[in-house]
């Protein structure tokens, strides 16, 4: 049977081979990307700088590739990456900087990780110092769930504070973003949620990285460190819409994006993200809210049972964000092996590669959307002394493996 190293050094190379080097070191990718001009449209793009996406990603899966095969090629290219993302960090809207997926917080992540991946100490001083402008970026009413912006910056200031408690300006910070997250909620009755984008007409979403669930989880991580009762009320009513819109026989909730109908079972919506981010409620809730806290852990149970369940039906992609790679480590972070399935998506990438993108788009190697979350998994998944893919930022992924 092939292995999952066997499986990313395949990935690795084919990502090198596209790669766009230029002399001084720096290289980039061309992918496949959705772009609008006169209304939205697929074409290729060239990859921006964050780990969701773009650059940061991919450095991290060559890194880690160079550290378990010992190959250069992916030290140099996972440097030159780098080094292309740190010029383009102004390409990151000022909305999005404090975001672990999307901004400066997952950059530099990335970078110290990097870092101590292929021994670069340069590269560490760059990534701490790059981390803490991330996180004092102020929080944006448009960006505030956990993909794009204030839950995943609040998160990763709380990663902060457990390691650095005596940090008043970035204990500043996490109070600015839990309180724009507590001003944003719209409420009804006992529910609240929050529209994709944070602002306008648009319904509340539910799941982990674009819904209530996710913004929970990090409100929770906020009230458990400051006590604050606001915070606590609020990851509380977005609970109880999460709850609102679950559905029992199809082990997942519901798909509220305009167009979308349905109950999914994705990292991104559905039973993928919102089983690990109700795992972490159920740890995080006060002991006073037993039946709340066992509550969440009844549907994370359930809606991980749904995730066998459609990765027995099979799926049209592969990625971390919305295939069978991000189903698989899902199931893994909440205590499934999964030795069968994880041999049947491996013996398909042999015989037909990996597949990756977004519906209607072509081939990219980044982390959440293609190829390097691909060799990413199969590599964490053989080799526990493997970091995982980040399917949860700083903050709340330590939650879990608690």
């Amino acid at each position: 049977m092939v292995s999952g190293s066997d499986l990313a050094v395949e990935i690795g190379w084919r990502i090198a081979r596209r790669s766009i080097r230029l002399s001084d070191g720096r290289c980039g990718w061309m992918g496949h990307g959705t772009t609008s001009t006169d209304g939205w449209r697929v074409s290729a793009v060239t990859l921006g700088p964050g780990l969701y996406d773009g650059l940061a990603g991919i450095a991290l899966f060559l890194a880690t590739l160079h550290r378990r095969m010992g190959d250069d090629v992916f030290a140099d290219l996972s440097r030159g990456a780098l080094k292309t993302a740190r010029d383009h960090l102004s390409a990151v809207p000022p909305a999005n900087r404090g975001s672990f997926y999307l901004g400066w917080t997952g950059i530099a992540w990335a970078t110290t990780h990097v870092a101590d991946l292929i021994g670069s100490d340069r590269l560490r001083r760059e990534g701490e110092a790059l981390m803490r402008q991330a996180l004092l970026s102020p929080p944006d009413g448009s960006a505030l769930d956990l993909l794009q912006g204030a839950a995943s910056a609040l998160a990763a200031c709380m990663a902060h504070l457990d390691a650095r408690p005596g940090d008043a300006a970035v204990s500043h910070a996490a109070s600015q973003h839990a309180h724009a997250l507590v001003d944003a909620a719209r409420w009804d009755g006992d529910m609240c949620a929050w529209p994709l984008g944070g602002a306008g007409d648009g319904p509340g979403l539910c799941g982990l990285s674009h819904g209530a669930s996710g913004i929970a989880a990090a409100l929770l991580a906020y009230h458990q460190a400051t006590g604050d009762a606001m915070a606590l009320r609020t990851a509380i009513g977005a609970l109880a819409f999460e709850e609102r819109h679950f559905d029992e026989t199809e082990g997942s909730w519901a798909d509220r994006r305009p167009g979308h109908s349905g109950y999914p079972a994705l990292w991104c919506h559905g039973a993928g993200g919102g089983a690990l981010a109700h795992r972490i409620a159920a740890q995080l809730l006060p002991s006073e809210l037993a039946d709340l806290r066992g509550r969440c852990v009844v549907r994370a149970g359930r809606a991980s049972r749904g995730l066998a369940s459609q990765l027995e039906r099979g799926m049209g992609n592969d990625s971390l964000c919305h295939g069978v790679w991000g189903l698989i480590a899902c199931r893994r972070l909440l205590g499934h092996g999964d030795s069968d399935v994880i041999a049947k998506a491996k013996e398909r990438l042999v015989r037909s590669g990996v597949r990756s993108g977004l519906p209607g788009q072509g081939w990219t190697p980044s982390l959440m959307l293609g190829d390097s979350g691909v060799g990413l998994a199969a590599l964490a998944l053989e080799d526990d002394s493997v970091a995982f893919p980040p399917l949860l930022p700083p903050g709340l992924f330590g939650v879990l493996k608690r």
